[in-house]
C-alpha cells in the first residue's frame, strides 16, 4: 500500500482489514492495514498495535488500538475550528509540546473573528462580511501562505508581539470589499501601524450612531473609538450592541441612527 507507511501482515481478529469503526467526531472509517510501529511491553516483547484507518473521504491515518476502540481516531481533513478550519496533512502542527504554535494562534484567531459569533471581535469582522480565503481553511495551506508574506521572517522571529498580520491596508489598496484574508491581501506590519489602521476604520465608517445612556439621555456620534474612550466604555462592546449581538453595555444601548 503506497501511503507512506510501512505495513506488516494483519492477522488481528478484532482490528482486521475491512472492519468498520466509528470515531467520536470525524465519522466512520475502516481498517485497511497494520503498520510496523511497535512498543516494548513489560516482558521486553514487541507489541504491534498501530493500524491504518481510512475515512469515507479517502484520508488514511495511523492509530493505536486504544484510539480505535475509544473512538478517538481523528481525520485531519475534518473541520474542527468554527466549522471550517482543519489541520490537513503535512508538517505544520497545531501544538508542539502541548503549546499552541505561533501559526496556529494566528489561524485560530482569524477563524474566530470571522466565523464565531460568540466572540466580541466578530461584530467588526464576520459581522461585516470579512472572511478567510476558503483554500486557507487547510492549516497546511495557511502556513505555507504565511511563509510567502512580506515581513514573515521578522514576524516568525519576533517574541514581543511587535509584528501582526493585517489585511485591511491591501484590501483598501485593491478596493476589495467585503474584506478577505488571503495571500493577495495579507502582510505583516508593526503593532502600532495595525492599531492606527484599526482606529481609522472605526472612526471613518460613513455611519452615524445613537447612544442612549443609563439615564436615558441620547448622544449622536460617528467615531465609535472616541465615544467609547470618552465614556469609559469598550469600543468592541459598543460595536457588538450596534450589530445586535448584545442589547446593552454598562447600561448603555446603541444603534445606527436613521437618516
Amino acid at each position: 500500500m503506497d501511503n507512506g507507511y510501512n505495513t506488516i501482515e494483519n492477522t488481528s481478529r478484532v482490528y482486521f482489514n475491512g472492519s468498520k469503526w466509528c470515531s467520536n467526531n470525524c465519522g466512520d472509517f475502516v481498517i485497511v492495514g497494520k503498520t510496523d510501529r511497535y512498543t516494548i511491553d513489560k516482558r521486553g516483547y514487541k507489541e504491534y498495535k498501530h493500524y491504518l484507518c481510512k475515512f469515507t473521504d479517502g484520508t488514511i491515518v495511523e492509530a493505536k488500538t486504544s484510539e480505535i476502540k475509544n473512538g478517538k481516531v481523528r481525520n485531519p481533513n475534518t473541520p474542527s475550528i468554527c466549522g471550517r478550519g482543519y489541520l490537513g496533512i503535512g508538517k505544520w502542527k497545531f501544538y508542539v509540546h502541548q503549546k499552541a504554535t505561533k501559526e496556529y494562534r494566528v489561524f485560530h484567531g482569524i477563524l474566530n473573528r470571522c466565523y464565531n459569533p460568540n466572540v466580541p471581535e466578530y461584530a467588526e469582522y464576520g459581522g461585516e462580511g470579512v472572511t478567510l480565503d476558503q483554500k486557507l481553511f487547510n492549516f497546511q495551506e495557511f502556513c505555507q501562505m504565511l511563509t510567502r508574506l512580506p515581513n514573515y521572517e521578522k514576524w516568525k522571529n519576533d517574541t514581543s508581539g511587535y509584528w501582526e498580520i493585517d489585511k485591511d491596508i491591501l484590501c483598501d489598496k485593491y478596493n476589495i470589499s467585503p474584506k478577505i484574508y488571503s495571500e493577495k491581501t495579507c502582510h505583516f506590519i508593526p503593532h502600532y501601524e495595525n492599531m492606527t489602521e484599526r482606529n481609522k476604520r472605526i472612526s471613518i465608517t460613513g455611519k452615524t450612531y445613537l447612544g442612549i445612556s443609563p439615564e436615558g439621555k441620547e448622544y449622536v456620534f460617528t467615531n465609535i473609538k472616541q465615544f467609547a474612550r470618552d465614556n469609559n466604555l469598550s469600543d468592541t462592546q459598543v460595536g457588538n450592541c450596534i450589530h445586535g449581538k448584545y442589547q446593552t453595555h454598562k447600561g448603555w444601548s446603541f444603534k445606527i441612527k436613521e437618516d
